[in-house]
């Protein structure tokens, strides 16, 4: 298994053992996250986020929104291996197109249990950083399409022979 956190992040003691136990309950999932607090730079609680719990609603949701916190995940490292990882292309949203990757092959979860409060430091985030994360989002979402709809990526061949000419434009 492989566990994801943030370093600036908080999680209960017991969050990892939750979501080892549901996975090993539940050997046809590869992923579980769990429902997670915003908290604000002071570590007080802002919002309580409660994504889709079961794979139907994250299939059914997750080409619109992320619906994991990233920090809270769970995943077996033999399917990481097999989708290879996180890919170096995406310098923002990696967690998101690997989730679009996993979504139609491997079984995902959310447990409804808060086991992560991450801070909420968007108003830090500089205009271009906001821009930078919806192209990679969107290029995300245009990858997962063309593997509903063609069984391939086909656009991912023009961003690894020009991915440093068409997103230096970003950068």
């Amino acid at each position: 298994y492989i566990a994801r956190m943030d370093d600036s992040d908080i999680c209960p003691p017991e969050r990892l053992l939750k979501e080892y136990e549901y996975l090993e309950n539940n050997p046809e999932y590869a992923l579980v996250g769990t429902s997670s607090n915003i908290i604000d730079t002071n570590g007080h609680k802002v919002s309580e986020v409660i994504p889709a719990l079961t794979h139907s609603a994250i299939l059914k949701n997750l080409h619109r929104r992320n619906q994991f916190s990233h920090g809270s995940i769970l995943i077996r490292k033999k399917i990481l291996e097999r989708i290879g990882g996180y890919r170096e292309l995406f310098w923002y949203c990696q967690d998101y197109d690997m989730y679009l990757r996993m979504i139609n092959n491997h079984l995902l979860a959310n447990l409804k249990y808060v086991g992560y409060e991450w801070r909420d430091e968007t108003d830090r985030l500089s205009v271009k950083t906001q821009v930078e994360k919806t192209v990679y989002r969107t290029l995300a979402r245009l990858l997962y399409y063309e593997r509903v709809l063609y069984g391939k990526e086909i656009y991912i061949n023009i961003m690894n022979n020009n991915s440093h000419t068409i997103l230096s434009r970003v950068k």
